[in-house]
């Protein structure tokens, strides 16, 4: 059984920068992280899913041309723009029954070998807390014939505030600490489920926690349409 989970916009010294006591517990490896080019949420994400590069799956930006539409799109979810086989879908072909939520292009699904669980379309408005919630609610709710064995999250709300407050000022290290918070309050919950979640007493769950990109630090800041 994998949980993955992916915190957009987190540093590998935030843990060092903030109060994380959860983070400090859990985490008995950790790697460094070389993203892709573009380096930004869409192709990161998917590059992560897919196991390929944007030259290849084809997800180039957050915003991209819809080859039916001829329109740019912001947060895409047509298919036919991608050119690779995400994760969710290649576990479902091995008879693995699969939960995705907020991961780029899951709110959509193929007619054959979609995932089981899954958000019709992404909503904007939700903290981490009640994505996590959802993604628990769903878990337990599911009633298939074979148990969940991967399930999917991706949590944004500290890539927010990096943008609205700087990568590294007292505001966002808050956040990374409620972030740590949550994920306990999380997990914590999921513990009490997991006999009703797993196959055998013996079954381990193995859990992931990723990142698209950090956030660098900004010296200058340009308004382009005001230089222009």
């Amino acid at each position: 059984f994998v949980l993955w989970l992916n915190v957009s916009g987190f540093r590998a010294d935030y843990v060092e920068d903030s109060d994380t006591p959860f983070f400090d517990e859990v985490r008995p490896s950790s790697g460094t992280l070389i993203p892709p080019f573009p380096t930004v949420h869409y192709p990161s994400l998917i590059s992560q899913a897919t196991g390929t590069l944007p030259s290849v799956h084809g997800v180039i930006g957050d915003s991209m041309l819809d080859p039916e539409t001829k329109e740019v799109k912001r947060f895409p979810t047509n298919l036919a723009q991608l050119k690779a086989e995400p994760i969710w879908n290649t576990a479902k072909k091995q008879g693995i029954s699969v939960l995705v939520h907020d991961w780029p292009f899951s709110q959509v699904q193929p007619a054959e070998n979609g995932a089981d669980v899954f958000m019709a379309e992404y909503e904007e408005g939700k903290s981490d807390e009640e994505r996590l919630n959802a993604l628990r609610d769903a878990w337990t709710a599911y009633q298939g014939e074979k148990k969940i064995r991967l399930a999917m999250a991706s949590l944004i709300d500290l890539k927010k505030s990096a943008r609205e407050n700087g990568p590294k000022e007292p505001d966002t290290l808050a956040s990374v600490t409620t972030l740590d918070s949550t994920l306990k309050a999380f997990f914590e919950k999921l513990e009490a489920k997991w006999p009703d979640l797993r196959n055998d007493e013996g079954d381990k769950l193995t859990v992931i926690i990723s990142t698209d990109h950090g956030s660098a630090n900004s010296d200058k800041l340009i308004n382009y349409e005001e230089l222009m």
